[in-house]
């Protein structure tokens, strides 16, 4: 079954990058008929070459089959070790650990989120009453 998703994401990394198919076949040691085939979706690439494409353009492999890169203004840069990096918006990418949706965060929330977690256990049940004493 074709991921439509996962070629479009492929072109777009490739070109936002200035990289071209030969040279995308040179990195990844893959001709560059395979190339064209994994941007156009006529074939899918295997999980070795998803992880390979996933580390060299900073992406997880869920962002690279599951998301609009493009939609989210995604810029490929190795200084960024989550592999996300927002142009449009002063919010932080990540992923609801029970549901496993993606929720964006701002800088102030990560924040708190961090010192949340490296307080005392005194300090967190204080602030975790605070919060919740409206309900």
């Amino acid at each position: 079954m074709a991921n439509l998703q996962l070629a479009k994401n492929l072109f777009y990394l490739r070109t936002i990058s200035g990289l071209k198919q030969d040279d995308i076949a040179d990195i990844f040691n893959i001709s560059r008929q395979a190339c064209s085939n994994y941007e156009t979706s006529t074939r899918t690439p295997d999980l070795g070459y998803l992880a390979s494409f996933a580390a060299h353009f900073h992406v997880t492999m869920d962002q690279l089959i599951l998301c609009d890169l493009e939609a989210e203004h995604f810029i490929p840069d190795s200084e960024y070790s989550s592999g996300m990096r927002e142009t449009v918006t002063p919010y932080m990418q990540g992923i609801e650990k029970n549901t496993g949706n993606y929720i964006y965060l701002t800088e102030e929330e990560v924040d708190l989120v961090f010192a949340f977690r490296s307080s005392s256990d005194e300090k967190r049940k204080l602030a975790t009453g605070f919060l919740h004493s409206d309900k």
